[in-house]
């Protein structure tokens, strides 16, 4: 998945929990600044990483 693509889901699933960016960036242990950066392709393989487990972490859970 493209860093554009993963950027927009992170927001929508950020949005459908009522997380704001801070909020967030706490839960995964990065900075706002990483989880913004990644709308314009910059993103670790350890921001990647965490953002991935939560994705699949919080739709495991929606589809229990």
């Amino acid at each position: 998945m493209m860093p554009q693509d993963l950027y927009r889901h992170i927001n929508a699933r950020r949005r459908a929990l009522g997380l704001d960016w801070a909020q967030l960036a706490a839960r995964l242990d990065v900075t706002v600044a990483d989880l913004h950066a990644i709308r314009v392709g910059r993103i670790s393989l350890d921001t990647r990483g965490r953002v991935e487990a939560w994705l699949t972490e919080t739709a495991e859970a929606v589809n229990a």
